[in-house]
């Protein structure tokens, strides 16, 4: 079990500048079990994070699973003075990873809304 009352909220360089990572945010990143495994972004709320990794918890039903991504792969957090809105998904988003994110649009796997 993780000790959510002790975790470290670390800065990765971006782009633009330093972002602090925060259990508070929701993030987008790749998801890799998409509808007839077409690729996809997922948003979604941490419930831990360590140095290197953010981990995330889906409840199905009457189970869950853990996913974890690495720091490096989110694409994008949630702001309200973010500068792009995402088809799909409300609200505005920071980009975090813009070589990344440049690259899901070119695989229409994001789309910009206006």
């Amino acid at each position: 079990m993780y000790n959510t009352g002790k975790l470290k909220h670390l800065k990765m360089s971006t782009t633009d500048n330093a972002y602090q990572f925060s259990l508070e945010n929701s993030y987008m990143f790749h998801w890799p079990f998409g509808v007839f495994d077409l690729p996809t972004v997922i948003v979604s709320k941490p419930l831990f994070m360590d140095s290197e990794e953010i981990v995330f918890l889906f409840l199905y039903g009457y189970r869950s699973e853990f996913y974890s991504v690495k720091k490096e792969e989110i694409l994008a957090v949630s702001d309200n003075n973010g500068t792009v809105r995402v088809k799909g998904w409300k609200g505005r988003y920071k980009i975090l990873n813009e070589e990344l994110f440049n690259k899901n649009i070119e695989e229409e796997i994001i789309e910009l809304k206006n």
